[in-house]
């Protein structure tokens, strides 16, 4: 075999057989997709205008020497465990080990921040992504490969946290916390960014005392690093223990933490900046968690005012608008809420994103879920309808999305059209399940309410509201 491969790579005199097959050796034993090693290959300068043909090429005469084989659909490309082993060992003492690892991490880091961060890819890609991290973390990294391994895990972990699978982010970022914190140089900002985001992932399941902790070593370090009233990082810093003190039901502490962080930002940043008008949507939103919803909306009406006119394109302003309408509902002033949403989208800034854009489909999601259950039918279906006719393709996929398209074919339902409902949720369960998994919630969800109205639908059950 070793013959074998010292053939290949020398009967190619671009040298590009020996980058793919290091490429190979340093990637996941269970197979690397074609997509990667294309971007391997787009990574040396010489072949950046025609990666995947040269790529392509060079793995066809890989396989007509049965030294790479690809799966059915020609997408893997894999080798057999005992070449692995001979490539591996033909690697670590070569010259070209750098270049392989070097490109290999940046093929990573491409897919990383345009798919995951970016975007919300197939869960079938995500998975081989993490397993090819997994396998490059696993060989011997100099530092800057291994701090750069360490943050696609993070983002890894953050993907995971993004899409709801809160107990893969845990495990993913505690260990990547742990790592951080083994490192000898301070870690600085990733370590303080895993810490958050794994306080966040614990939170949502219920582990507020260990969210809490976490974030409190966060906030000591900020304060360290800071000082106690610095007005950017160590407020946001104490008002993000504030929310998952919100969340665990310390609602005085919360409250506490949050006015602590806009009478910093008041004072050193002004009563009109951008921060501290968002440190002030806080407070209300601490305020609403209390129960105290008319100081709330005082505080988030002041801040909507000052907003408009000193940053009216801002996303700011519509997290304002749109908690002040929320705040409207639960003051019981539901009228006041919906024709807040309305209006809402009525002004819809270009700023905010586009028309069909996540944003966007939140606030019609909330819009149709008031008119539906104020009876008002007809107004919700020609939202829904009009929101989905416009939606951007990725939003579809999203919780927002999926929303919507529930909303709508709960509606169909109470207008009697309980296959239509069937068929949407059909669709809705499919795409879940090839974007999240088969055992997500939302997939979980998605399919039990399709499996529910199809049952009614043959029963002949006649709508009744859901």
């Amino acid at each position: 075999m070793l013959l074998s491969v010292e053939a290949a790579t020398e009967a190619d005199p671009t040298g590009l057989a020996e980058v793919l097959l290091g490429a190979l050796a340093v990637l996941s034993p269970g197979g690397t997709s074609r997509r990667l090693l294309h971007e391997v290959t787009r990574n040396l300068t010489r072949f950046r205008d025609e990666a995947e043909a040269a790529a392509d090429a060079v793995l066809g005469r890989l396989a007509e020497e049965s030294i790479v084989t690809f799966d059915v659909s020609g997408g893997l490309a894999a080798v057999h465990r005992v070449t692995g082993r001979v490539l591996r060992d033909r690697l670590a003492g070569a010259e070209i080990r750098q270049v392989v690892i070097e490109v290999v991490v940046r093929a990573l880091e491409r897919f990383t921040a345009h798919d995951l961060e970016r975007h919300l890819p197939e869960r079938a890609w995500v998975e081989h992504l993490a397993e090819q991290v997994d396998a490059v973390r696993s060989h011997d990294l100099d530092d800057d490969h291994a701090r750069r391994v360490l943050r696609l895990r993070r983002s890894i972990g953050g993907y995971h946290l993004q899409v709801g699978d809160d107990d893969r982010a845990i495990t993913v970022l505690t260990e990547v916390v742990d790592e951080y914190r083994a490192r000898s140089e301070d870690a600085g900002d990733d370590l303080r960014l895993s810490m958050t985001s794994l306080a966040q992932a614990l939170g949502r399941v219920g582990r507020h005392g260990e969210a809490i902790a976490v974030q409190e070593e966060v906030l000591a370090a900020a304060c360290a690093r800071h000082g106690h009233v610095d007005p950017v990082h160590v407020a946001l810093t104490r008002s993000n223990l504030a929310h998952f003190h919100r969340r665990a039901g310390n609602v005085d502490e919360a409250l506490w933490l949050e006015r602590r962080s806009w009478q910093h930002r008041r004072a050193f940043l002004g009563v009109e900046h951008p921060s501290t008008l968002m440190a002030q949507l806080r407070v209300g939103v601490a305020h609403l968690a209390a129960g105290d919803v008319e100081s709330a909306i005082r505080l988030l009406d002041s801040a909507e005012s000052t907003c408009a006119r000193v940053d009216p394109g801002s996303l700011l302003l519509l997290d304002l608008k749109v908690t002040l309408a929320s705040a409207q509902l639960e003051a019981g002033r539901q009228e006041d809420g919906i024709t807040r949403y309305e209006a809402v989208l009525a002004d819809w800034s270009p700023s905010w994103g586009a028309v069909g854009d996540q944003s966007h489909v939140l606030v019609v999601a909330e819009l149709v879920a008031l008119l539906r259950a104020t009876g008002r039918h007809g107004e919700a279906l020609t939202h829904c309808e009009a929101a989905l006719h416009r939606i951007d393709e990725q939003v579809r996929v999203r919780a927002a999305g999926l929303r919507l398209r529930g909303e709508l074919a709960e509606l169909h339902h109470g207008a009697g059209r309980t296959g239509e409902a069937a068929r949407i949720y059909e669709a809705m369960a499919r795409d879940a399940e090839r974007v999240y998994g088969r055992d997500h919630p939302i997939t979980r969800d998605c399919r039990e309410r399709w499996a529910w109205f199809s049952g009614r639908q043959r029963a002949g059950v006649p709508a009744t509201a859901t």
